[in-house]
C-alpha cells in the first residue's frame, strides 16, 4: 500500500474469517473439487514412522481459563489462603533462617 507521507509502500494485511459448515453433501464435492485448486499430495513417509492419529476438540473452561491467563498451566499455583512453604529459589538469603 503506498504511503503518502513517507513515500514508501507498506504492508496491507487482510483477514477473513471462514465458516466452514458441519457437514456437506457427498454430491458437492465434485462441485468444490472443479472450483478449487488441486489438492496437495500426501506426503511420502518413511515406513518405521511413527504416527499418532489425534481429534481436534474444543477447549474446556479450564483450558479457556488458563490460555487466558498467561497460556502456561505448568505455573499455575493452588492458593487457598493457608500459609506454604516457599520456593528455595524465591527466598532472600536476608529472610532466610
Amino acid at each position: 500500500m503506498p504511503s503518502y507521507r513517507h513515500h514508501e509502500l507498506g504492508d496491507l494485511y487482510v483477514q477473513i474469517k471462514v465458516k466452514f459448515p458441519e457437514s456437506i453433501d457427498p454430491a458437492v464435492i465434485p462441485l468444490l473439487e472443479q472450483a478449487l485448486p488441486a489438492r496437495n499430495g500426501m506426503p511420502k513417509l518413511p515406513k518405521k514412522t511413527h504416527l499418532d492419529e489425534v481429534t481436534l476438540e474444543e477447549p474446556n473452561d479450564r483450558q479457556k481459563r488458563s490460555a487466558a491467563s498467561n497460556g502456561d498451566e505448568m505455573d499455575e499455583d493452588e492458593d487457598d489462603g493457608r500459609p506454604g512453604v516457599a520456593c528455595a529459589q524465591r527466598m532472600s538469603p536476608h529472610f532466610a533462617s
